[in-house]
Formats: C-alpha cells, structure tokens, sequence
C-alpha cells in the first residue's frame, strides 16, 4: 500500500480561498460604507454647528442690527458656505434662517438650515 502524504491538495486551496472571498468581500464592502456614512455625518454635524453659530451670532447682534447676508464662504471652515436670511413676519418679529451649504465627496451640493425668531420686546 501506497502511504498518502499529509497536507491539502491545490482543490482544498482553492475551495477554501474562495469561501473566504466569498464572506469577507461583502463584510469589506459593508465596512466601506459605514466609513463613507461616517463621513457624511461629520460633514452634517460641522455643518450644524455652523448653523447654530451663524444662528447666536444673530441673536447677539439684537433686533435693530440683524441682516440677511448673501451665500459667503465661511472664514474657518471654508469648504462651507452659509447664507442668512431675515423676513419681517410681524411687526416687532423677525424670522432669521441659516442656512449651510457644503459639496459631498461624489459633488453633490449639500445644506442643512435651521431657523429661528428674533424679537424686539
């Protein structure tokens, strides 16, 4: 009798690389995306906050001084722009927006605004 060598034969090999490419090239794919969607959130988060800034900033200047300002490329963060924009809805109240504009990585223009009242009671 013909003693058989220990050790995987090249089909062995190759059945088993392919169940490896077969689960983890899915699982790499799903860890790309969480990354890719971790991005956009800090990009909206950033975004947000500048928002709220932009927000306080106009709340400080108080009723009389509070103006709508064109889309401007903010000064730290310059891959934002923001823009504010001041309606008179009722005698004594002012509805203030700002609103924040930044490009996601496939190009796309993204925004977020949040708004708020100013009043000069």
């Amino acid at each position: 009798m013909r003693k058989r060598k220990r050790g995987f034969t090249i089909l062995e090999l190759l059945l088993t690389i392919l169940v490896l490419v077969i689960v983890f090239f899915p699982l790499l794919q799903a860890i790309s995306s969480g990354l890719l969607a971790g991005h956009d959130t800090q990009f909206e988060t950033e975004a947000l906050n500048i928002a709220r800034q932009k927000l306080e900033e106009s709340r400080n200047l108080g009723f009389g001084s509070v103006a709508s300002v064109a889309k401007t490329a903010h000064t730290v963060y310059p891959q934002y722009q923001y823009q504010i924009d001041v309606v008179d809805t009722q005698t004594n109240l002012r509805q203030v927006t700002a609103a924040v504009y930044w490009n996601s990585p496939s190009g796309a223009e993204l925004n977020v605004s949040l708004t708020t009242y100013i009043s000069s009671f």
